[in-house]
């Protein structure tokens, strides 16, 4: 091996294992570890390499395979297994130890002697680098979780805020404008009664519209109501609220839906029922715009260790594509509102629809 120069710019102090059971070999090494800025241990075998890296972390480690008990394969591997060290094997028995022996044992190169300097640092620095972007990319991973399990946690929070929300919309349209309307009605009705028999017809017809209104008016805000927040779902759980949606559907447009909800035994906690609810209840709206649906099946029942709801339709479908390239902002918000929910729930959700097709909207969420 020749000098090496020029080389120590730039390095951190990385620390390099290197195992060989000739001397020489190990004060050579070290010399280049020094000028280019690497600390460099040294091992004379692979039982002091383990000690040392039972007690000393490295970023690389170099070995001889042909040394006296365990050999630099050996080595390798278990230095792999144990600590997660990346090695370089080298060796003048290139014959008995191939290229693909060295590498399927874990080691990330091999170099045959003799070898030159130049080709010993820029293979070192080639297993550092790849090391130092797994590392990298370990990291970011790892803040991608992190923020996707926080996406999630806020996800879940605002829903409950929007079913909170919900409820107490519900209840102020129940305990105050529910209850005038109410009343308002019975003073009409009385009203009504105290007019003479010869009043005018007109004044007769406009009394009657009167009533007529007031009562359309009460219908609505019920239907308001209903749809801020599930019938039943407190008390029933999520198929008779579901039960109670399908009934809805059917009698506003005439559309057959057939339910399969006899599997569905064991609740789930009551958030997590809210919000397949309001899939379903999404899902329904969507087919209700777009598909001109002539039927729809939905069920609901336990797959393994989830619970499994379906909801298809025989309508004129979609390409999901079209979903991605869309000029719309407001393409597509139903489905967007749906994966949202289900996110929330850390469950899975897909859609399936072709052009006169109809469409499939698969939601899993575990039941434990």
């Amino acid at each position: 091996m020749g000098k090496m120069t020029g080389t120590s710019a730039g390095c951190r102090k990385y620390r390099i294992l290197f195992v060989d059971d000739e001397e020489p070999y190990r004060v050579v090494v070290s010399q280049i570890m020094a000028e280019i800025g690497f600390q460099c241990l040294s091992a004379s075998s692979g039982e002091e390499a383990l000690a040392i890296l039972t007690e000393t972390p490295v970023d690389v480690m170099i070995t001889d395979v042909a040394m006296t008990g365990m050999d630099g394969i050996e080595l390798a591997a278990e230095a792999k297994r144990r600590f997660d060290v990346d090695s370089i094997v080298i060796t003048g028995h290139t014959r008995e130890y191939t290229f693909d022996k060295i590498i399927a044992a874990g080691a990330k190169d091999f170099i045959a002697k003799p070898f030159h300097n130049h080709e010993f640092i820029v293979r070192l620095k080639r297993v550092i680098r790849e090391r130092e972007l797994l590392a990298d990319r370990n990291r970011a991973e790892t803040a991608l979780k992190n923020s996707e399990s926080r996406l999630r946690a806020l996800t879940v929070r605002l829903k409950e805020v929007e079913e909170d929300l919900r409820k107490a919309i519900a209840r102020e349209l129940h305990d105050r404008v529910g209850q005038n309307l109410s009343a308002l009605n019975l003073n009409l009705s009385l009203l009504q009664g105290y007019l003479p028999d010869g009043m005018a017809k007109k004044t007769k017809r406009v009394m009657d519209d009167s009533i007529r209104l007031l009562g359309e008016t009460t219908e609505h805000i019920r239907d308001v109501m209903a749809r801020l927040r599930p019938v039943g779902i407190e008390e029933y759980g999520l198929a008779a609220a579901i039960n109670w949606c399908v009934r809805r559907f059917s009698d506003r447009t005439g559309i057959k839906v057939e339910t399969d909800l006899d599997g569905y035994v064991n609740r789930l906690p009551l958030p997590c029922e809210t919000e397949l609810f309001r899939i379903a209840q999404e899902a329904f709206t969507n087919i209700l715009k777009h598909a001109q649906a002539k039927s729809v099946t939905i069920s609901l029942r336990p797959v393994g260790d989830r619970l499994r709801l379906v909801i298809a339709d025989d309508g004129r479908g979609f390409d999901t594509r079209d979903l991605q390239i869309s000029a719309d902002p407001h393409a597509g918000w139903g489905l967007v509102s749906m994966k949202e929910r289900v996110y929330g729930l850390n469950g899975k959700f897909k859609v399936v629809s072709e052009p006169g097709k109809g469409t499939i909207v698969v939601v899993e969420v575990n039941r434990f």
